[in-house]
């Protein structure tokens, strides 16, 4: 019965080291990024941090978590917008808090401006020298194209990147009152320059994808904004004849760089907005505006704000509490040896993920274990001077092992002293143990077995021999066996010499 339940807690993938994604310890933190146009959406998102962000938190508090917010409305300086790092860092952010939080991630406020669409700071070589070939010779668009971006021959493969702004408007960044004029002049002149460089870029994308060089997906990175995911969006009644089209433009709606109604943004947005109605999964907020812009002070648009932070809590508080419900308990008695399965397999991934070569040795490896399948196998000892490769080797391994293995067999790997439990023998020999029962259904050592030293050793030797019994595939790789050298030598000795598939050590015995 035990072995079932620890099956059932930890999974049978997770017990034969095949895959540990499902022992991921979860998180207390809930880390959400807030997204909107900035001067669009100034209220909602006012109205957000006013109302709806101390009962999310409260809701948290209760599930114990920790909510946490990230607002780049504020405290995004100049110098990241100077050199076109503010959509590279958004999405950085979004990453992290997808690799922190438990539960969602994002939330997107969408009104009626599509938002800015930024020029990709960094262009692949052969993509950049395709879009400006398919520029006429001499015009302006490629004059301006090959003026912004320059060649970064180091990086591989080479890369085409974007020039900051100060390069060419050495006054962008000024905030002293004595260049307040440089500045403005700066501003205006890089808001016409980034509306050609874009211009230009649609251009060329848009002939190649016309002659099949490049997909949609690929031009359209030329035309998207940041904002792509939406939980809340507000929509605003049909304008009428009568109604001072230019003072919508103002307040809420996209404008080109010289004041026009951007029609381009107007339909990408409207495309957006109908895809998102398309699942059914959500509904516009209709509201009047006032003098062309939304004034939280009269009714309607106070209710339309209570109505927006209602709708954000109640959407945001379901899908933590369908998160937390889907979070799968473990047992306490079984925690630890999660925790310490998990530990090692992250480990193993890392060494893997910068693991190159090294084929010959691999191959004499599995030709040793492989050669007499039906024999029993003496240890395996892989060693050399410090520093060479030996825990990446092993870790590569075990990663090749678990490809070629039936569904049955066991990887059990231990990367010793990198954790309190792989640190000391006893609990080291528990662990593997436990893990090898649970994986392949044998009997768990009783718990006057598993606390003394002797009968934790004669067990293990035990429990090798009902795995070849059962004829069952188990490989374990003890890595850094020098780490428990030196506080349990009496106890290793004992029993390493005679039944273990594989260590490693510095020394030899």
């Amino acid at each position: 019965m035990a072995t079932e339940e620890m099956s059932e807690a930890l999974g049978l993938e997770a017990l034969r080291g095949q895959s540990a994604d499902a022992l991921q310890p979860v998180s207390k933190m809930l880390r959400v990024f807030i997204s909107s146009t900035h001067s669009d959406m100034k209220n909602e998102r006012n109205a957000f941090w006013e109302k709806a962000y101390s009962e999310l938190q409260t809701h948290c508090q209760s599930l114990g978590l920790v909510f946490e917010v990230v607002d780049f409305r504020c405290g995004v300086r100049d110098i990241f917008t100077a050199d076109h790092l503010s959509t590279e860092l958004s999405i950085k952010e979004i990453e992290s808090c997808q690799r922190i939080s438990d539960g969602p991630t994002f939330i997107a406020l969408l009104g009626n401006q599509y938002g800015h669409r930024a020029i990709p700071r960094l262009i692949p070589e052969t993509e950049f020298e395709l879009l400006v070939s398919k520029l006429p010779k001499d015009s302006e668009s490629l004059k301006l194209l090959n003026q912004w971006f320059s060649k970064d021959s180091n990086s591989v493969p080479s890369t085409y990147i974007l020039q900051p702004i100060t390069a060419h408007y050495p006054h962008y960044n000024d905030r002293g009152s004595e260049s307040g004029q440089l500045r403005d002049n700066d501003v205006i002149s890089w808001n016409l320059t980034e509306s050609r460089l874009l211009q230009a870029l649609r251009t060329a994308a848009q002939q190649a994808e016309r002659d099949g060089d490049i997909s949609v997906d690929q031009k359209h990175t030329f035309f998207k904004s940041g904002c792509i995911i939406v939980l809340f969006f507000r929509e605003l009644p049909r304008l009428s004849k009568r109604a001072n089209k230019k003072n919508f433009a103002k307040f809420l709606l996209d404008v080109t760089a010289d004041g026009l109604l951007d029609t381009e943004a107007r339909e990408l947005l409207t495309d957006l907005k109908q895809r998102i109605c398309s699942t059914g999964r959500l509904q516009p907020l209709c509201m009047e505006l006032s003098k062309g812009a939304m004034d939280p002070s009269r009714k309607e648009h106070k209710e339309y704000l209570g109505k927006l932070c209602e709708q954000v809590t109640s959407q945001m508080k379901e899908l933590i509490s369908r998160n937390v419900g889907a979070c799968s308990m473990v047992e306490p008695g079984w925690s630890w040896l999660k925790q310490e399965i998990f530990h090692h397999a992250m480990l193993g991934e890392k060494k893997c993920s910068v693991f190159k070569g090294r084929d010959s040795i691999l191959g004499k490896i599995c030709i040793a274990m492989w050669e007499s399948t039906n024999a029993r196998h003496e240890p395996l000892l892989v060693h050399g001077p410090s520093g060479v490769g030996k825990t990446a080797l092993l870790c590569k391994l075990a990663q090749e092992v678990r490809g070629v293995v039936d569904h049955r067999g066991v990887v059990v790997l231990r990367l010793l002293g990198t954790s309190p439990l792989s640190s000391n023998v006893d609990s080291v020999l528990r662990g593997v143990c436990l893990q090898v029962c649970g994986a392949l259904g044998l009997q768990f050592p009783y718990p006057h077995i598993s606390n003394t030293h002797e009968e934790l050793v004669r067990f293990f030797h035990s429990m090798l021999e009902d795995v070849s019994k059962q004829g069952d595939t188990l490989l374990l790789i003890l890595d850094s066996l020098d780490q428990l050298l030196e506080t349990n030598k009496p106890q290793l000795t004992g029993y390493l010499r005679r039944s273990l598939l594989m260590y490693k050590s510095y020394s030899r015995f």
